[in-house]
């Protein structure tokens, strides 16, 4: 970079040429990392265990409609904000769908626009107005915000890595925990009591002292 920055200083390159070769490889970097991000996760859950999505409950809603949910056809997608300060669409017909997407945590805000992306169904689909932190927008994206349709369109599905809308599985019931504990608990009791028995029976002193006290004085 320094020499390119000599070279326009000399006249032989052209500033806005070396601008863009140097944002296309800030890219390729920026897209690689963020494709090979799992990995990561990967090498830490020996240490930390396997990392989970934050489910919907964990949410505040905002109550801005961005589309009619595609997985239960029934209820609307809005946006919401998590609990550590990121934004998703997540399903208003929560618990009994579990459609979610999850946005970056580069994103400061996320608003309704009111422009609608033609090609995503059913209608209508508005696209979102994301604003970006400050200092935390890809090197390649000059503007503070963006705005764009969060299923469909490339800037923001490749070069801010957003998935697709899916589904999450429900977390584990807190009785079925407790219930399995109680009948480990239950199986530990019953082998104290049956190993208490057997000694019982082994020893004199144990077996004399069982008896009736009526035996034991005649």
């Amino acid at each position: 970079l320094e020499a390119d920055l000599k070279r326009i200083c000399d006249g032989v390159k052209v500033k806005e040429e070396v601008i863009q070769v140097t944002l296309d490889k800030y890219k390729d970097v920026f897209l690689n990392a963020s494709q090979q991000a799992h990995k990561l996760d990967e090498a830490l859950s020996k240490y930390f265990g396997i990392s989970q999505p934050v489910a919907p409950q964990e949410v505040s809603a905002l109550g801005d409609v961005v589309r009619p949910c595609p997985v239960c056809q029934q209820c609307d997608l809005v946006v919401k904000k998590k609990r550590d300060g990121g934004f998703m669409l997540s399903c208003s017909g929560y618990p009994n769908c579990r459609a979610v997407q999850f946005f970056p945590g580069c994103i400061a805000s996320v608003a309704v626009d009111q422009s609608l992306c033609d090609s995503c169904q059913p209608q209508p689909v508005h696209k979102l107005l994301m604003v970006f932190k400050a200092g935390q927008a890809p090197p390649y994206i000059t503007a503070p915000s963006v705005v764009g349709c969060s299923t469909c369109d490339p800037l923001l599905i490749n070069d801010l890595n957003i998935g697709p809308i899916r589904t999450t599985a429900p977390p584990p019931t807190v009785g079925g925990a407790r219930g399995s504990q109680a009948a480990a608990g239950r199986g530990r009791a019953s082998a104290t009591h049956r190993g208490t028995a057997q000694r019982g029976t082994s020893d004199p002193s144990s077996a004399t002292m069982s008896q009736p006290e009526n035996s034991a004085v005649c």
